[in-house]
């Protein structure tokens, strides 16, 4: 790849970190845009493939390598479908979808509310959750890949 300093996908795993830390402290809607690209998209570079290749791997019997293994597995995850959902209406400026409906509300509330949260915290949600959850739990398995 020569995407300028991004080779590799840890290079862009190392910047998805870096907005995520961002994120968690003052969210935007560029870092929620980004992020859900971005985790979404890792994965594609992790595997050097995509679902069609992959498909047509295990059509005809081939073995899959390691990166198309964690490609089907972090798919499993209902998190990481939901992010996927999301990066695609925003690529493709979906406007109307009956799957996951995103709001925005501001000031710490319970149940919402995590260590270090400002009183003025702004949450963007999904499906009524923190999208920070979301986020999070990709973060955790993509986490388990690099280590």
């Amino acid at each position: 790849m020569d995407l300028f300093d991004l080779n590799e996908p840890q290079d862009l795993y190392k910047i998805i970190l870096e907005v995520y830390e961002e994120y968690a402290e003052g969210p935007t809607e560029r870092d929620f845009l980004f992020l859900t690209l971005g985790l979404t998209h890792l994965r594609e570079w992790i595997s050097e493939s995509n679902y069609s290749e992959i498909k047509k791997k295990k059509k005809s019997g081939c073995p899959l390598r390691r990166g198309e293994k964690f490609f089907e597995e972090i798919y499993l995850l209902p998190s990481f479908r939901t992010i996927q959902d999301l990066c695609n209406r925003g690529k493709h400026n979906i406007t109307h979808s009956n799957q996951s409906s995103t709001s925005k509300t501001e000031g710490f509330q319970m149940g919402l509310g995590k260590m270090g949260d400002s009183l003025g915290q702004l949450y963007f949600l999904i499906d009524g959750k923190d999208s920070r959850d979301y986020f999070i739990e990709l973060i955790r398995k993509y986490n388990e890949w690099f280590s």
